[in-house]
């Protein structure tokens, strides 16, 4: 009735009796042409054919086409165990079977049927149970945190403004924060024209307090011209689950994050007095001078 058997099935077949064959009588079982009685052969595509014949001669033969499946349904989650992600759902699994069918799979999530519901933050468990149509079983589990959240960035300043020649370094200050997993923080230096990475691939997990100089040799000018003019710096979280804050302002004035490159002194551009001499009762000239400082 069904071509597919599996290992209960031989067993059954094994230990079965033949009900129209007497002890006197002989009965042979062929597995594609060669006596294979009592020994079940491997998996693949069969001919099974019965051959009796009793005392007087009279012969009966019976064949059928059969398959052998004696291997569970493939199980394929596509999560590592112990992995970081930002998930919605669990969509991510396969369940496969070579050769009779899966017949049957479900998905449980920590321990409760799962229906497609969005998943919790946190630890959960996926397991995922199938069998075939021959009732080979199997099982798999996986273990991962699900984290949808992006890190948090705060309490960002510079403790100067203005970067002159003389000028070794800036400090930048800090907080980042992530309650899940744990951050790498990526620090840039920009300008209208380009940016540059000049920190990279701090861990943290909570929230952490940070404080980085960033120093001139940390400047590639091949990247970046040093130049007179207004710089930012950026400021780029990702949290092992894929979630991502940047932190980036405006290249304006007053904006938190921001400084000025200045290596030049003010000019003088004009210098007016409305006499030459002092006078002996105020002792003093007027003067009005203009300057210019961008």
């Amino acid at each position: 009735e069904d071509i597919y058997r599996g290992q209960s099935a031989l067993n059954e077949t094994k230990m079965g009796t033949v009900p129209f064959a007497r002890v006197t009588d002989t009965l042979r079982v062929y597995w594609n042409g060669m006596s294979e009685w009592g020994t079940a052969p491997e998996e693949g595509n069969y001919i099974l054919k019965l051959y009796c014949e009793d005392e007087a001669g009279n012969i009966t033969e019976y064949d059928t086409d059969i398959i052998i499946d004696l291997s569970p349904p493939e199980i394929n989650i596509g999560y590592a165990e112990g992995g970081y992600y930002n998930i919605i759902t669990v969509d991510s699994i396969v369940v496969t079977d070579r050769i009779s069918g899966v017949e049957w799979y479900a998905v449980n999530v920590s321990d409760t049927e799962y229906r497609g519901d969005t998943l919790p933050e946190g630890n959960i468990k996926i397991e995922v149970m199938a069998y075939d149509k021959v009732d080979n079983r199997i099982s798999e589990t996986r273990n991962i945190i699900v984290d949808r959240s992006s890190p948090e960035i705060s309490n960002v300043y510079l403790n100067k403004q203005t970067w002159a020649s003389d000028l070794d370094e800036i400090q930048l200050n800090y907080t980042a924060r992530d309650n899940l997993t744990g951050i790498t923080i990526k620090c840039y230096i920009f300008n209208t024209d380009s940016e540059q990475k000049i920190i990279e691939d701090i861990q943290s997990r909570d929230e952490s307090r940070y404080q980085r100089n960033i120093s001139k040799n940390m400047i590639d000018t091949n990247l970046i011209e040093i130049k007179d003019g207004i710089y930012g710096i950026k400021i780029e979280l990702t949290d092992a689950a894929g979630n991502t804050e940047v932190f980036k302002p405006a290249l304006i004035e007053g904006e938190t994050g921001i400084f000025r490159i200045d290596n030049r002194a003010p000019e003088i551009t004009r210098i007016n007095y409305t006499d030459t001499t002092i006078s002996t009762e105020t002792n003093s000239i007027d003067i009005k001078i203009e300057l210019t400082e961008e």
